[in-house]
């Protein structure tokens, strides 16, 4: 017994292109909040 739904599995691929902006956004975010934390540090 499946306990995903129909709707689910007719869904099609993601494309890479989407794929490929979302971790690019994770990486400049994840990047710039280290930047942000740095920041403080050297601040006080």
């Amino acid at each position: 017994m499946s306990t995903s739904s129909p709707q689910e599995t007719d869904r099609p691929p993601t494309p890479i292109g989407f794929k490929l902006l979302v971790a690019m956004a994770v990486l400049y975010l994840g990047y710039r909040l280290a930047q942000g934390i740095i920041w403080l540090i050297e601040r006080f």
